[in-house]
């Protein structure tokens, strides 16, 4: 290219860039530890979106079915604070206390799915197999 611009006698200055550095190109990412006091033993599971999972209460062993295509951590966040939540009532009403993070185990039991209508679809699959004891959806 720029032995082009050289003989066309243009007043012009070729030049080549990145975006970013080619070291960085092929750097490999760094893996952080997990900072959340977790269930996902420090292998970054809690930052894992777009899932179907299991919560599973540690003092009882019953277990709630649920989706989000957020992270998890977040989630299972919501469902420690969130009155309404059904993890939340079982904790108050079954045992009398506010839940804690580890009251709970989580595990992830589908995930990678190509539209929020098949997680939500696989999530119900999953409550009608499974029948979790937590999920308020079971309550009539």
């Amino acid at each position: 290219m720029q032995r082009i611009v050289r003989q066309s006698k243009l007043p012009i200055k070729v030049s080549f860039s990145t975006p970013r550095p080619l070291s960085l190109l092929f750097r490999r990412p760094a893996t952080t530890p997990c900072p959340n006091p977790c269930y996902c033993g420090n292998n970054n599971r809690c930052f894992k979106k777009n899932v179907v999972y299991r919560i599973t209460c540690q003092l009882c062993q019953q277990f709630y079915i649920g989706e989000t295509g957020g992270a998890l951590w977040t989630r299972a966040q919501q469902h420690l604070s969130t009155q309404g939540s059904s993890v939340f009532q079982h904790f108050r009403s079954s045992h009398g206390v506010k839940p804690k993070i580890t009251d709970i185990g989580i595990k992830i039991l589908s995930s990678g799915f190509e539209t929020a209508e098949h997680r939500r679809s696989m999530e119900s699959n999953l409550i009608s197999k499974l029948k979790p004891q937590i999920n308020s959806q079971l309550r009539f």
